[in-house]
């Protein structure tokens, strides 16, 4: 069964519609209105009944995109063309020792020893909090 033509007719005036009433700046309006009628002078020779469903269809996809989420411009479907971000790994922590460490001596001396002082003022307050009990 052949498209209607009447169909066609009916969504090129809505896009249109929607373009002399969209909300956002005029550059988007021109947008609507420009890509409207290139897209529907581009495709006004197509004889084959499926292409013309099918650029019915996704013109209907495009206004409601458009209209749903406020965005004129064609949504990326093509985005497995290009290549994803590469990540750095996180780096690797060393969780054998619990008190942190540098390569520096004085440095090192320094981070065990307030290790040191944490872990008696600790062993403290628990023998402190037995007594209170």
């Amino acid at each position: 069964m052949p498209p209607d033509p009447a169909r066609a007719l009916s969504l090129y005036r809505q896009i249109l519609r929607v373009g002399r009433t969209w909300s956002g700046p005029s550059s988007e309006r021109a947008y609507i209105w420009d890509e409207a009628q290139r897209l529907f002078r581009q495709n006004q020779h197509l004889t084959d009944a499926e292409a013309i469903e099918h650029k019915l269809d996704e013109a209907e996809s495009r206004l409601e995109y458009a209209v749903h989420y406020h965005i004129p411009y064609p949504r990326l479907e093509h985005m497995h063309q290009f290549k994803p971000r590469q990540y750095m790994e996180p780096p690797k922590l060393d969780t054998s020792s619990r008190a942190p460490s540098s390569r520096d001596a004085e440095v090192a001396d320094k981070l065990a020893a307030a290790a040191a002082r944490r872990r008696a003022t600790q062993q403290q307050e628990l023998a402190n909090a037995g007594e209170d009990v």
